[in-house]
């Protein structure tokens, strides 16, 4: 720590990496002065992190790529732990390092060389989809302001890579405003089902699926409010198309869905803001789909909309655009009211998973939206075999740049069993600091 004695404090980034470092090096006495700098708030969040194996590995999946990983948030890990939605978030945070590892040919020399202003100017930018950002992004690359510990070949060699890459670069700093969304997104779904202690919302969906209704051969996919469309599909298919259906639902309509009273407060709230008519929506669509609850069943009491449903035609939404299109800023985190009342009534997945590629100076509040989508869900498990995650949704080109299939499946590992194991056969943080009283920092 003495780099850091005269200097700016250390990113959570930084203090997570020599924390994990000193761990494996077994170095106690060297990690509990990295300890230190923790808040007793970030100190119980990273400690929490710990006994949760398969996060603790994703971000660990980080410390060969000290740039990216300064986009860590220590102080708001208690959020992404409370969503209840890991299959989702560990999908993201593979997707991130393995972009990141893929443009760099897994070389991990390569990857530590990487500078934090590279991964500041490359995150959120479409260097396919934007040609105007496109034409920056290579003039900085191949001039040696991006990349600069790198030699001129090795860049034009990364710039190739990059170029050939469809969707929205993604970071940890990304990835954090993100979660943002996926936590509205959740706290809406949660309304149709009760979470077990250590169940997720993704195995809490699988367990109320009946196939009530449904055909033994084929899934129904929401095409508008109005039409739905026969595809085929085995059980397994089914329950996840339902799955992203109404999680596409609750990217509609979260804004008009408050958080789910719990406990007491079930009864004791009052219910002046609830809009009953898209609980109600929301409870009839879960049954058609195949599933069914007692909570969804008490959502089916509440009355139907006496308006009727707005009927759309099969126009395509719009990716790119003439001009800079949504701003950098804006590409991440919670989407303006405005973008949004405009974008949601393309949020069916027929339209989240088309597969289409488009090219213009910018890219459209809609783009990012389906990308952000996409990091969290991915695409569903019967797709193309020669293809991947990013290949199958438009977002790479080459197949050279691909995501393994373990990056894939979001859903492959439904349970949270491994909450409290060891990581890399070491024990969890609770033996080596004690909780400090109070929080002291954002909650």
């Amino acid at each position: 720590m003495e780099e850091y004695a005269n200097e700016t404090k250390p990113s959570d980034g930084e203090v997570y990496r020599k924390i994990r470092n000193y761990r494996f090096q077994k170095q106690s006495s060297l990690e509990m002065r990295w300890w230190t700098l923790l808040s007793p708030h970030r100190a119980r969040n990273l400690k929490q992190l710990f006994r949760h194996r398969e996060f603790t590995l994703a971000f660990d999946a980080f410390l060969e790529l000290p740039a990216v990983l300064t986009g860590m948030r220590i102080s708001t890990l208690h959020k992404i732990f409370a969503i209840r939605c890991d299959e989702e978030i560990i999908h993201y945070l593979r997707y991130t390092k393995q972009f990141w590892s893929d443009l760099l040919q897994q070389d991990q020399a390569a990857m530590a060389k990487v500078d934090q202003a590279t991964v500041e100017a490359l995150q959120l930018t479409a260097p396919w989809a934007s040609r105007l950002e496109a034409k920056i992004l290579r003039g900085k690359m191949l001039g040696g302001e991006l990349f600069c510990h790198f030699s001129q070949q090795e860049r034009e060699g990364i710039w190739i890579r990059l170029q050939s890459f469809k969707g929205l670069v993604p970071s940890l700093f990304e990835f954090f405003e993100n979660v943002k969304c996926l936590e509205a997104w959740a706290e809406c779904s949660k309304w149709l089902v009760c979470l077990g202690p250590r169940e997720t919302l993704s195995s809490a969906m699988n367990k109320i699926y009946t196939g009530m209704d449904q055909s033994v051969d084929s899934a129904l996919v929401q095409e508008n409010e109005t039409t739905f469309e026969s595809v085929p599909a085995n059980a397994a298919r089914r329950i996840d198309l339902g799955y992203r259906q109404l999680c596409a639902f609750a990217m509609r309509y979260y804004r008009e869905i408050p958080k789910k009273p719990s406990g007491r407060d079930l009864l004791a709230k009052p219910r002046a803001m609830l809009d009953t008519t898209r609980l109600r929506e929301m409870a009839d669509l879960a049954n058609h789909l195949g599933f069914e609850s007692s909570e969804i069943t008490a959502l089916k009491r509440f009355p139907k909309s006496a308006d009727p449903p707005i009927v759309r035609g099969n126009e395509k939404p719009a990716l790119v655009t003439d001009g800079p299109g949504e701003i950098r800023k804006d590409r991440c985190g919670m989407p303006y009211a405005q973008n949004y009342e405009e974008d949601r009534k393309y949020l069916f997945i027929t339209h989240l998973h088309d597969n289409r590629y488009e090219q213009s100076e910018g890219i459209t509040s809609y783009f990012r939206l389906r990308s952000t989508y996409l990091k969290f869900y991915g695409i569903p498990d019967d797709s193309n075999p020669q293809q991947n995650l990013i290949t199958a949704t438009g977002e790479l080109l080459s197949p050279a740049f691909r995501l393994t299939q373990s990056a894939c499946s979001p859903r492959e590992d439904p349970t949270r069993g491994a909450e409290h194991m060891e990581v890399d056969g070491e024990q969890t943080e609770d033996t080596m600091m004690q909780d400090g009283e109070g929080e002291g920092e954002e909650q």
